[in-house]
């Protein structure tokens, strides 16, 4: 599952996401070339820059850099670049770059496959010993393959769903870190994000364990006072 995990990595960008959306190159000069400052910036390099029609599916918008080597592309949605100036957009792109810069990708793969491990063993032991007749034939699998697949769901999601959640949060905090430090423009990431979260109607500060079990980023509120801090201690130093 791991090698699979890298595998789709690698061809998610060119492979799995033109079935879905229509992805074309940007023509705009000025917003490629801030863009490749930025990757150069974080020693990256992208295979181009394209315009997904996020619009015919939905209001929301998003970015992302997505692929490893030869296939890494930076992805706008035609949402967002209809709604952020350059540098907005900049400080978007940064965010992600930071996420290659601290290896993000890789440790999520080490991560996720730590947590399989754990799950299929739990899994095993669990049904090994409620039903004795697990694995004990082809029939008796596909008897308790319903079972089963509740029963890892569940471990999955409630025993390890809010540890990957928290992990998630911290690594984009990281992430806003980088993003921050390499623009040296705290007031572009703020703009950004608000418009975002204004426009994806997310809620900005949600109940403790809302975050806690469903918020794979922080809530734009926290991300929000952590680009005002950064913002200050800039204009002191």
């Amino acid at each position: 599952m791991a090698f699979i995990s890298v595998i789709f990595a690698t061809l998610f960008p060119v492979v799995v996401l033109p079935i879905f959306n229509r992805y074309t190159p940007i023509e705009d000069e000025e917003l490629t070339d801030a863009l490749e400052a930025i990757l150069a910036k974080g020693g990256l390099r992208s295979s181009g820059f394209f315009k997904q029609d996020m619009s015919r599916q939905t209001k929301k918008e998003n970015a992302f850099l997505a692929g490893l080597g030869k296939t890494r592309r930076v992805v706008l949605a035609d949402n967002l670049i209809a709604n952020m100036n350059v540098p907005e957009i900049e400080s978007i792109i940064a965010h992600e770059v930071g996420h290659f810069k601290h290896r993000h990708i890789w440790k999520f793969i080490g991560i996720g496959t730590c947590q399989q491990i754990s799950v299929f063993f739990l899994t095993h032991q669990i049904m090994q010993r409620v039903y004795p007749s697990f694995l004990s034939s082809p029939r008796e699998n596909l008897a308790l393959l319903p079972l089963l697949i509740i029963l890892f769901g569940s471990l999955s999601g409630v025993l390890f769903g809010p540890l990957g959640q928290a992990v998630s949060r911290r690594f984009e905090r990281q992430a806003d870190s980088y993003a921050l430090d390499s623009i040296r423009n705290a007031i572009s990431l703020q703009t950004a994000l608000a418009g975002l979260a204004d426009r994806n109607l997310s809620n900005a500060y949600p109940a403790w364990w809302i975050k806690l079990l469903y918020y794979s980023h922080p809530p734009i509120g926290e991300r929000l006072a952590m680009a005002e801090a950064h913002g200050l201690r800039d204009s002191r130093s």
